[in-house]
């Protein structure tokens, strides 16, 4: 504030210039630099394959918890890579389902593990196992002895040839030692194979007990259209299947082990007291999508679905303040594929459903060779559901978008990391754009000023000329110079500037007052004495607080 100007504000115009230089220059550096984000337990860990085979037969260091379903980040490394006779498109690799819904993260439970589901104990290239397909196959064996006939279920609906198919896996990787790899749901066992199959985790170990490494090749039985058709034509309830097997067990075609392992699923993995539905809305959303639905298959896909009919968003790196689950679903509609698997895993077990959520890794990506590459940021989170007389089938309810495109040579770009370096880039310059445009900004405005002259008459641009003289004084010393005759404007020149322009205050005089027009000669004249002066006419003047100061 300045008592020279009667307390008005007075705009140190040098400090206003170099604080936006400072702040512009350091957010467009701040723009440019590496951002540091969060990152996930599943997409980038040191010890994300560690695996501690005990001499019981057991195994440890996998996730208590699932990953955090919001903030995951990934680097695009490759990991490993496989071939398969299979003709899918998208494999599912499982690493670890999980139990319960708890403080909205998935975790595991000890009396989970106290039944084999799959009728499948610990293995070290034991080839007596039952085959992955032994719910179908205990129900087909039930149908085949008529025993469906009393249910009203029709004993065509077991197909003979169903999960006949078989595939080969073989994995590999230049440089990626882990001391297990995920695999495929139905693996089967294999010559000299060793590996795990358990209620939580199907994976391959490449090592046997001793530490030798073996060759990475297994057996699995893919998902083919033919079993997912036979899950969508088998009208059969869940009531009419336990009764299926009672049956069974009467006339001794199936254990009471059997039975008890698939009684087991139905009470454990429709289990979601652990999380609190307020209000019973997402039950009622969960029966809403499968109100038409006529058996098990009919609404787990209805329930996939149903997120790509509704308008939700694949984001990864979108974080709410609301990360509940509800939030999720009924609100923002925007999360990564965590949030859509534990969505739907457990409006699924609200509908009765026996469903597991899983984490592992969804292979989509080939390289030149035809090999399927599996990168750090292929983790994937997917859903697998109990359908009633068939089995553990998959179910991925995450929309289109996190099948992410890699370039042809095998590097780590993709297009939403061009479209983000891209988008910082066109930022960057808009900001440099905005920042020469401030500093030079008295030239820009002088320029514009010029050329308009070039569209007036030498009468106009005589009096504009004059005008602007008078206005660029006012500005460069907050002096009120409106009220100013020509001749005291030629006084103050002299006096305060040093600066003499009587050629054209002599021509505006003659101009303004005295309807006199300028030839061109005369107006080349006046406008060349300004454009020698215009510097000086610029150049701020020091007010008298701040030649005190400097004294």
């Amino acid at each position: 504030v300045s008592d020279e100007s009667k307390h008005d504000l007075v705009i140190n115009g040098s400090y206003v210039a170099a604080s936006a230089v400072f702040v512009t220059l350091v957010g467009a550096l701040a723009m440019l630099m590496p951002t540091s984000s969060k990152t996930s337990y599943l997409e980038k860990n040191s010890n994300f394959f560690d695996v501690n085979i005990k001499s019981s037969g057991t195994y440890d260091n996998l996730s208590d918890e699932s990953s955090p379903r919001f903030g995951a980040d990934a680097t695009g490394e490759i990991l490993f890579n496989f071939t398969t006779t299979s003709d899918e498109q998208v494999i599912y690799l499982r690493r670890q389902s999980f139990d319960l819904f708890r403080n909205e993260k998935w975790v595991t439970d000890d009396s989970f593990y106290d039944f084999d589901f799959d009728k499948n104990v610990h293995l070290y290239g034991d080839n007596e196992v039952n085959s992955p397909s032994y719910v179908y196959s205990i129900a087909k064996s039930l149908a085949d002895k008529d025993y469906t006939k009393d249910l009203g279920v029709d004993r065509s609906q077991f197909p003979n040839d169903l999960f006949s198919e078989k595939a080969v896996m073989n994995q590999f990787s230049d440089s990626f030692a882990p001391s297990y790899i995920p695999a495929p749901l139905m693996i089967t066992p294999g010559e000299n194979n060793v590996y795990i199959k358990t209620t939580h985790s199907e994976v391959y170990r490449p090592y046997d007990t001793a530490g030798n490494k073996l060759g990475i090749s297994f057996e699995y039985i893919p998902e083919t259209e033919s079993e997912r058709q036979a899950a969508a034509n088998l009208d059969m309830t869940e009531n009419q299947f336990k009764l299926l097997l009672s049956y069974g067990l009467t006339n001794g075609d199936v254990t009471s082990n059997q039975a008890l392992n698939i009684y087991k699923i139905y009470a454990l993995y429709t289990d979601v007291s652990a999380y609190d539905d307020k209000g019973g809305k997402m039950e009622a959303l969960a029966k809403s999508i499968t109100e038409n639905c006529k058996n098990d298959y009919e609404k787990a896909q209805a329930l996939v679905d149903y997120f790509e009919q509704n308008g939700y968003v694949y984001d990864n790196e979108y974080e709410p303040d609301d990360e509940s689950i509800a939030y999720f679903l009924f609100t923002s509609k925007r999360g990564n594929c965590t949030n859509y698997a534990t969505s739907m895993t457990l409006m699924a077990r609200m509908l009765g459903l026996p469903a597991r959520y899983v984490e592992g890794f969804a292979a989509y990506e080939k390289n030149e060779r035809g090999e399927f590459v599996v990168r750090d940021s292929h983790a994937h989170a997917f859903v697998e559901v109990f359908i009633t007389g068939i089995g553990w089938m998959t179910f991925d309810p995450t929309v289109p978008g996190y099948q992410r495109d890699y370039s042809a040579n095998g590097t780590n770009f993709d297009v939403s990391t061009f479209v983000s370096y891209f988008s910082r880039i066109a930022l960057f310059t808009g900001v440099a754009f905005v920042l020469v445009v401030f500093v030079f900004l008295n030239r820009i405005i002088e320029v514009f000023f010029r050329l308009s002259l070039k569209f007036r008459d030498n009468g106009e641009k005589v009096i504009r000329l004059y005008r602007r003289v008078v206005r660029l004084l006012t500005i460069a010393s907050n002096d009120k110079l409106s009220g100013y005759t020509p001749e005291m404007i030629r006084e103050y020149l002299v006096k305060r500037r040093g600066v003499e322009l009587g050629g054209l205050i002599d021509l505006f005089e003659k101009t303004c007052f005295g309807g006199y027009v300028p030839d061109e000669a005369e107006w080349k004249m006046v406008y060349a004495e300004y454009k020698a002066q215009w510097k000086k006419l610029t150049k701020r003047e020091k007010t008298s607080l701040e030649l005190d100061k400097n004294m």
